[in-house]
């Protein structure tokens, strides 16, 4: 969506032209909701670069969003830190990453001017300053001797973390002569060649899949990390400030050391522009009482002496240096016309809040006037049609023309967080947004890339399972010298110390082991018949489990249900109007289900993903289709709040459309449950959305075509076996974030209709995770720092006896926060308002049970406190967890136990796995083995437990597939040639330490290596070799060719080749055509059979293996 010439217009008005904007100071009277679309309209007239300072980061992150649609000029962010913990390991890194990045934006060289966005905390914070910025910038170009060791220490020096997989920005790792690294001033990462001492290339590369985009010549690496010492600071402060301090804790006391903030990156001739200045000296003032106080109750500080210097420059130095910009303008929302004074005519929009008609009727008035209006929709396909019944012809645009007065009302596809009235001087322009129309405010959000994924690989100590002999532990890998071999073998220690060196070839045969963390599983022994017995009774169970899932997918399939309709035009406008980007895997699961209802068979079908990950936008939309078909849809629900949410997102979503939404919870009263029941049954409801409480026998749809399951595992035996009667012909779409392993996915994909959504969408980051015993001083700040950023708080008590009694303990704390209760025993009417009222923002922390566990979405809360956190669940905690982070803003989990409290063995393992587990996605892509083994539960019963636990998630799926494939008849064919290969040169062929150091990325290779089937496989991981590694080695060429040999041999369908005394035997399964046989091979034949050939074979040990190769590939 483009704006531009709303810009050009406004730039044209008189009382514009006539501001004397060439004064150095000079103040502007604008409402809140008209600043946008100044910042590009002062850009257009200075044609200079322009620099904006907001009151909070919220304001900063809203007018950055909304800026772009105003101009094509480069709009930057800049990040702040409002973590006032002066505690170790209680500093984001992440954050102060972001901060260079923004000034490295800054910094970077553009075409076209800059428009550059922060809050008065990013404007005070301090921040390394220029020299030292360019005395750690690392400059990388082309034929460059540096030795790469030395390259290394630098990136640890400046604040690269070594990673094994580089998939985000900060880190580096080193694979033999490359080295892979993700600038924080670079939009990509960036793959280091080296040979020997010297950078043979520079090539950028795409983190998902870890492939070269393209070569470049040269660049320059920002730090990583604020705060970088060099030993004679270290050294003039090792008495006071402790040398061991500075290295560890340099984000507290890096500050002591710097007086420059961002301000001192930006040049002076930027025009500079303060909104709301008095909010912004205030604001300044608040948040340094806040920081010295938080100094002050620093334990950490108290216990070393430590005095430091503020975070922050003072008001008075942030005056100086906002003073030496040559040009200012001040933005105030009351200033009226005076001296260097100008109030443009800019007002706040009405409110049509659910009122279409009322809408459609001024708009159409207003048309008849001399008024210009302007739509901003995301749903303008359905307003023109709505316009269209009033017999009013809308064409739908991206982008608003030149020509804006021609139309007089002009409907463009997009959003904006709210709309305004402008006064020109030949006429008066209006824009209305959805929040004016639909009460609904726009949120922006891109979708992110799925990182690589990478074969589970596995640590030396872990248990695997070899598919033949057992539960051993893997010790790693081991060079062992057979039959003039040098190859690598994996060491499998069992029961009695037995040993079982595993040639690499057969990495197929083993499993990482995976199974329930309270389930301790034995070594097997080598010589007992015990693995078997095990795997026999395994086997059995799957069996009969096979059969019960592939009897229940085949009923299934006979049922007849309705087949829906394709997807129409409202389908296509409501989809249009998401206010985010989906992720990929969003995609693929609503194109999975609209495949189903699709289907003349009934759907039933489960969509898996982590919390926050939009399984929501899945559900709506498959109701939505379901309605235009004239289906009722029923939407179950664990909890009353859940409920309410849900109706609050549907309504907004489908305001534009002729669609009746109701609930049925507790919330209802006796009347109000008759009338919805009376409704339901006369077809007057489309969308039911409610607990257990629809399951009532009472409850009589008149056209159910769809029953939506949220959070299915929550729900009793007893409602589960009332669901099952809905089943039968009707769809059905459960909802779940309860992660199945990938593994067990696969494995039974053909027989459950399953959908992961394993992607997050951007901007979304990691929860920073506290552990600690219940601190006071840790709670007033952690709020503080919330509050500061206008964000709210959750605090979970889960004990509803003592909870007014920790309301009391809050206020204390913190007497400023407003605090409210909820808690399950609570009247369902006033629990729903005390709901609504913080989802209001009318109160700052939320003190409550953990009623607000399941999937309850409230973006401006991003900290959360967990009172007695080792009484809860892995999974509860998980889930709790994910009720934050959901905006913008950084997430920060507080989880805290009794101090003194000796923590159970149990309770320290699920505290540390959740503390360990901040990636985004982490019920996916960390081994959560509680919860993995919970999903696989979910959908294979609680039965089949004690045969996973026995022998291992990965083998367990992987028998269950294969008989269900065998009783499907797609049975793989058992007939698979396995050649014997007997060579009585020596050769090496394994991977090298000196190319590749990591065993688990070894391992990974030798697996990929073995999964290889054709030619084209292998020249593809060849391929993938040699860009993220670099020029083979001679041992790792080997092992490609020997692979090769074993490949085509297969392929041609031989069974046995011998190398010896200069000759080279192959011995075939089939007879052998020897007259077209010579006419691709060249080497001397000495003996032919039906089946046997022998070749002269005088070759040089370093050529023999490619000549067996170039023989093996053409015998056919």
């Amino acid at each position: 969506m483009k704006l531009y010439s709303l810009v050009k217009l406004l730039a044209k008005q008189k009382y514009f032209k006539t501001m004397n904007l060439d004064r150095s100071r000079y103040t502007i009277g604008s409402p809140d909701t008209g600043k946008h679309i100044l910042y590009p309209l002062l850009n257009l007239h200075y044609k200079k670069n322009i620099v904006v300072i907001v009151s909070n980061q919220n304001i900063a992150q809203e007018t950055y969003e909304t800026i772009k649609y105003y101009t094509n000029k480069e709009v930057i962010l800049c990040s702040e830190n409002t973590n006032l913990n002066y505690e170790p390991n209680q500093l984001s890194n992440e954050l102060a990453s972001e901060k260079l990045k923004s000034i490295a934006e800054i910094n970077k060289k553009s075409k076209s001017e800059k428009i550059i966005i922060l809050s008065c905390q990013s404007a005070v914070q301090k921040t390394i300053n220029k020299k030292e910025l360019s005395n750690h910038t690392i400059d990388l170009s082309v034929n460059l001797d540096i030795d790469i060791i030395e390259l290394i220490e630098k990136l640890i020096q400046t604040g690269y973390t070594s990673t094994n997989i580089v998939n985000n920005i900060g880190q580096f790792t080193k694979r033999g002569g490359v080295v892979d690294v993700f600038p924080i001033n670079y939009g990509e990462a960036l793959r280091i060649e080296f040979d020997a001492n010297q950078i043979q290339s520079l090539r950028t590369f795409d983190i998902t899949t870890q492939r070269t985009v393209k070569p470049i010549n040269e660049i320059s690496l920002y730090p990583a990390k604020e705060w970088i010492f060099s030993e004679d600071t270290i050294q003039a402060n090792k008495k006071h400030l402790y040398k061991k301090l500075l290295n560890e804790m340099p984000e507290i006391l890096g500050p002591s050391f710097s007086t420059s903030t961002i301000l001192d990156h930006i040049n002076n001739d930027f025009l500079l522009v303060i909104d709301e200045p008095a909010e912004i000296i205030n604001q300044i003032n608040e948040n340094e009482v806040n920081t010295i106080h938080a100094m002050q109750q620093s334990n950490f500080l108290k216990k070393h002496k430590i005095k430091i210097a503020s975070p922050n420059i003072s008001l008075k130095e942030y005056n100086k240096i906002t003073s030496q910009f040559k040009n200012q303008i001040y933005l105030d929302r009351w200033a009226l016309e005076g001296k260097n004074k100008k109030r443009i005519p800019i007002h706040e929009q009405d409110i049509f809040f659910e009122s279409m008609d009322e809408f459609v009727q001024k708009m159409l008035a207003k048309s008849f006037s001399n008024e210009t209006t302007i739509i901003i929709s995301q749903q303008a396909q359905r307003l023109a049609e709505i316009f269209h019944e009033h017999d009013y012809e809308l064409k739908v645009r991206t982008t608003l023309e030149s020509e804006l007065s021609i139309e007089k009302i002009n409907l463009i596809q997009g959003a904006l967080n709210e709309g305004y009235l402008i006064e020109t001087e030949k006429e008066i322009i209006n824009v209305f947004t959805d929040k004016e129309i639909f009460g609904v405010k726009k949120v922006r959000r891109l979708s992110q890339k799925k990182l690589i994924n990478i074969i589970e690989t596995f640590k030396e100590g872990d248990f695997v399972v070899h598919e033949d002999y057992g539960i051993a532990r893997y010790q790693g890998l081991v060079k062992r010298r057979v039959d003039n071999k040098n190859e690598e073998y994996i060491y499998l220690q069992f029961a009695e110390n037995d040993k079982l060196y595993l040639p690499t070839i057969n990495t197929k045969k083993i499993t990482k082991y995976i199974a329930s963390s309270s389930f301790a599983p034995k070594l097997s022994l080598l010589n007992s018949n015990r693995w078997i017995k095990i795997k026999k009774k395994a086997y059995n169970s799957i069996d009969v489990l096979a059969n019960q899932l592939i009897y229940i997918y085949s009923s299934r399939k006979k049922v007849k249900g309705h087949k829906f309709s394709k997807d129409n035009e409202w389908q296509k406008n409501l989809e249009s109007s998401f206010e985010y980007e989906e992720t990929d895997d969003q995609k693929k699961a609503i194109s999975d289900v609209k495949k189903d209802m699709e289907s003349i068979v009934p759907m039933d079908r489960l969509i898996c993903g982590d919390v926050g990950f939009g399984k929501t936008e899945v559900a709506l939309r498959a109701a939505f289709k379901a309605i235009q078909d004239g289906f009722q849809v029923a939407i179950l629900v664990p909890t009353t709040v859940l409920a309410e949410q849900h109706l609050r997102t549907f309504s907004q979503r489908l305001a534009a459309f002729p669609v009746t939404i109701e609930s049925l919870s507790r919330l209802k009263k006796i009347q109000e449950v008759k009338d919805v029941i009376e409704k339901v049954k006369n077809n007057q409801i489309d969308i039911l959305i409610g607990t257990h409480k629809m399951l009532s026998s009472d409850l009589d749809f008149n056209n159910l075509g769809l029953i939506i399951i949220d959070e299915e595992q929550k729900f009793g035996v007893i409602h589960k076996e009332k669901l099952k009667k809905f089943k039968l012909s009707v769809d059905c779409l459960t909802m779940s974030a309860t992660p199945i392993p990938r593994t067990m996915y696969m494995g039974i994909g053909g027989i459950k209709d399953l959908s992961l959504i394993e992607t997050a969408p951007l901007g979304r980051r990691g929860i920073q995770t506290f552990v600690s015993e219940y601190s006071e001083i840790q709670i007033e700040r952690a709020i503080t720092n919330e509050l500061i950023r206008n964000g709210q708080i959750y605090f979970v008590h889960n004990k509803v006896n003592s909870i007014e009694q920790k309301k009391e303990e809050l206020h204390k704390i913190i007497p400023k926060a407003k605090i409210t209760v909820a808690h399950g025993q609570m009247p369902e009417n006033h629990l729903s308002e005390v709901m609504n009222q913080f989802y209001n923002k009318e109160f700052d922390i939320l003190l409550c049970t953990t009623i607000i566990e399941s999937g309850i979405d409230n973006p401006n809360v991003n900290t959360i406190i967990v009172d007695d956190a080792d009484n809860f669940g892995l999974s509860q905690l998980y889930q709790l967890r994910g009720r934050i982070g959901r905006g913008v803003n950084q997430g920060y989990a507080y989880l805290f136990h009794k101090k003194n409290k000796q923590l159970t063995a149990d309770a320290r393992k699920r505290l540390s796995t959740i503390f360990d587990a901040n990636n985004l996605g982490a019920g996916f892509q960390i081994a959560l083995k509680d919860l993995e083994i919970r999903g696989a539960g979910n959908i294979l019963g609680a039965t089949q437990s004690g045969h996973i636990a026995a022998i291992g998630l990965e083998l367990y799926t992987q028998m269950l597939s294969e008989a269900i494939s065998k009783k499907q008849k797609q049975e793989v064919e058992n007939n698979v040639i396995f050649t014997q290969i007997k060579l009585d040169f020596e050769f090496n062929a394994f991977i090298p330490d000196n190319y590749i150091q990591r065993n688990e990325i070894k391992i990974d290779i030798y697996k990929k290596l073995n999964l290889c089937n054709n030619n084209e496989d292998l020249n593809h991981l060849s391929d993938e070799i040699k860009d993220r590694y670099g020029k083979p080695p001679v041992e790792m060429i080997n092992l490609l060719t020997k692979q090769s040999i074993i490949i085509n041999a297969r392929h041609n369908k031989i069974e046995y080749i011998e190398v010896s005394n200069n000759t080279l035997i192959i011995r075939g399964l089939e007879k052998i055509n020897h007259r077209n046989l010579a006419m691709r091979i060249k080497d001397k034949v000495i003996l032919q059979g039906n089946k046997k050939i022998v070749f002269e074979f005088i070759y040089d040990n370093n050529k023999k293996l490619s000549k067996m190769k170039e023989i093996v590939t053409n015998f056919k």
